[in-house]
């Protein structure tokens, strides 16, 4: 996924050509992280390296639920209780219960809020902060969905935050909540990716009039397969399908040399969305009767192998799903298996 180039406008105003430089650098590494876990450690560390502190961390903290989760650079700064203790202490974080009840993603310090003669009297300071020498805090928050409170810390044992760098701060902010996303679309993407593959399944995201948008890693192949064509357009068979009313209840289905391309096509979140699936075509159920099957048994049998479910089988044989439920315990026993997987696994071998 590509990184958005940052517009420096009056956003930036007052940076140096340096620190604008460390943003874009910064912003672009976290960017391309693969996983949210890798986001947190390549922002925590990359600000460790642009803004001069002791520490710097990334958290999620939930103040309704008292739970908080924290990455540290230096590791070593991060002790084993030190998560235990700001999930015990995080509803009297001044800044967190702040970001909490305002939303607000400007860059604060822990001098906002409370003086440190105040602070240096609270138990928060007494369990987390003293150990680590924290005597300045300034932070920056991600704005994820609430009750979670997900950002940014930087520590200092002396000196306060300048405008300077709470500037260079209050410009990163916005492009490292995006870059979040970026990795949060990134990580799901690859999951969904990943369980349609499983399945041998692939899909195109429709763009504009029937033409392909993003499409999974198995696209190509497929379609090289069945049409001889890329991805850069859609072939002339799928085409016509869609221009003659496809819809997710009329699929298109092309069989092969005992293999079926099955396509449907799905409106999700307002997005038209081709689904194909590859599979071996199922037998018939002159085939199916082979394996001792009843006529109406081998039926039921060919029309779970060919991807139907109970009540579209009922619909079909004019009966109803109950009876199609026990037309498949009859042949579970008689092929010895215990679910309809296994029962499709012998009619695809026998066919």
């Amino acid at each position: 996924m590509a990184v958005r180039r940052m517009r420096v406008g009056s956003e930036a105003e007052g940076l140096r050509t340096q620190d604008l430089r460390v943003v874009l650098d910064l912003v672009a590494h976290v960017s391309d992280a693969p996983s949210l876990d890798e986001y947190a450690a390549r922002g925590a560390q990359g600000l460790f390296d642009a803004v001069r502190c002791d520490i710097a961390s990334y958290n999620e903290m939930d103040p309704v639920h008292g739970r908080a989760l924290t990455v540290a650079v230096p590791a070593e700064s991060l002790w084993d209780e030190a998560e235990e203790i700001l999930a015990r202490h995080v509803r009297e974080h001044p800044i967190v219960v702040h970001y909490a009840t305002t939303g607000d993603t400007t860059v604060r310090t822990l001098s906002d809020f409370v003086t440190r003669r105040r602070f240096h009297h609270t138990a928060l300071y007494d369990e987390l902060y003293r150990p680590i020498s924290g005597e300045y805090l300034a932070a920056m928050n991600l704005a994820l969905p609430a009750p979670v409170v997900a950002g940014f810390g930087l520590f200092r044992s002396t000196r306060d935050f300048g405008a300077r760098e709470r500037r260079m701060l209050d410009v990163l902010g916005p492009h490292l909540a995006r870059a979040y996303r970026q990795v949060v679309e990134r990580v799901a993407l690859g999951a969904l990716e990943g369980a349609l593959a499983e399945e041998g399944r692939a899909a195109i995201v429709l763009a504009g009039k029937n033409r392909p948008g993003y499409a999974t890693p198995g696209v190509a192949r497929t379609l090289d397969a069945w049409f001889g064509g890329g991805t850069d357009t859609l072939p002339a068979p799928l085409e016509r399908w869609l221009r003659n009313g496809a819809s997710e209840a009329s699929p298109l289905v092309l069989e092969r040399d005992g293999t079926r391309l099955e396509t449907r096509l799905l409106e999700l979140s307002g997005s038209r969305v081709l689904v194909l699936r590859e599979r071996r075509a199922a037998p018939s159920g002159d085939v199916l009767a082979q394996l001792g099957l009843s006529p109406r048994e081998a039926e039921v049998l060919a029309l779970v192998a060919d991807g139907r479910t109970n009540a579209d089988i009922g619909r079909a044989l004019v009966v109803s799903p109950r009876t199609v439920k026990k037309h498949l315990e009859s042949v579970y026993e008689k092929l010895g298996v215990h679910s309809s997987a296994g029962a499709v696994g012998v009619a695809l071998r026998a066919g």
